[in-house]
């Protein structure tokens, strides 16, 4: 090792009262100088949301700045790496669609939101991807995966948290669907700070819903260091989980609800 090195450390806020300018706390200890892209001063680009439901708030805060949003609401069901693996692949890549994973979307997303989503990413000037949980469901019958269990028959599946290395891999796959539509297009990987809603794996959500964000922050870091320059990590969820422990509530200051992200912490992540 070579005595002469010297790296500069990144430290944390020292006082209570960095937090009193969010946006310039957001700057100096998670962006590190990061700066937005010019395409946004653009009217005419269009940015593309899509993966969990945190997309919508993202999609909710750009419009209110004025910017081209296009999402496509689908159902809450994708919101785990393996769905929307699934999902881009039956709406990027049709023809070459196993007929498994076309059948899980076949009754469920009309032929036409898939086109106009297929269009809509191919004309995109960015793509932000919000990566939500990371328990999936399996049938305890053929060990495959489920976009969602029958409730009538809840003792056939079996809730289980989905390893790094297959997050990794279904991160990676998606990146590649996108970036073959808009080879242009900036990516914009983001883990939804919105919590588990329950699990049936663990006794405690709070606890499985440590382990599920842990896992897929790990599965985005190593994902990153296999893709190209134009994709990007874009920290959301550090900012609402560590630097929100710190402010007035980050969650439910629009309706109550302890799931649902502030409108407030949204904005001061998209500016």
């Amino acid at each position: 090792m070579n005595s002469q090195i010297r790296l500069k450390p990144a430290p944390h806020p020292q006082s209570v009262d960095e937090f009193q300018d969010i946006d310039l706390l957001i700057d100096r200890s998670v962006l590190h100088g990061y700066r937005g892209k010019q395409f946004l001063a653009d009217e005419s680009a269009v940015v593309v949301t899509q993966g969990s439901c945190f997309a919508r708030n993202i999609a909710r805060s750009l419009s209110r700045m004025g910017q081209k949003v296009a999402h496509l609401n689908v159902n809450e069901y994708i919101n785990t790496t393996f769905a929307n693996a699934c999902f881009f692949e039956y709406a990027l890549n049709r023809d070459n669609c196993p007929s498994k994973v076309a059948a899980l979307f076949a009754d469920k997303v009309p032929d036409s939101e898939v086109a106009r989503f297929k269009a809509t990413v191919r004309s995109c000037a960015a793509f932000i991807l919000t990566i939500g949980v990371a328990p999936i469901w399996i049938s305890r019958e053929t060990g495959e995966m489920v976009l969602a269990p029958d409730k009538r028959r809840m003792g056939e599946f079996e809730m289980r948290t989905s390893s790094v290395a297959d997050n990794r891999k279904n991160i990676k796959q998606i990146a590649r669907l996108i970036r073959a539509e808009a080879p242009n297009a900036e990516i914009f990987l983001t883990l939804s700070p919105a919590p588990l809603n329950y699990s049936f794996e663990m006794p405690s959500t709070v606890v499985a819903d440590c382990l599920s964000k842990s896992t897929l922050r790990v599965a985005i870091h190593e994902a990153m260091h296999n893709l190209d320059g134009n994709v990007q990590y874009w920290p959301s969820f550090e900012v609402v989980r560590w630097i929100g422990s710190h402010l007035p509530p980050v969650f439910g200051d629009d309706d109550g609800h302890p799931r649902h992200v502030s409108d407030w912490i949204v904005d001061h992540i998209t500016r």
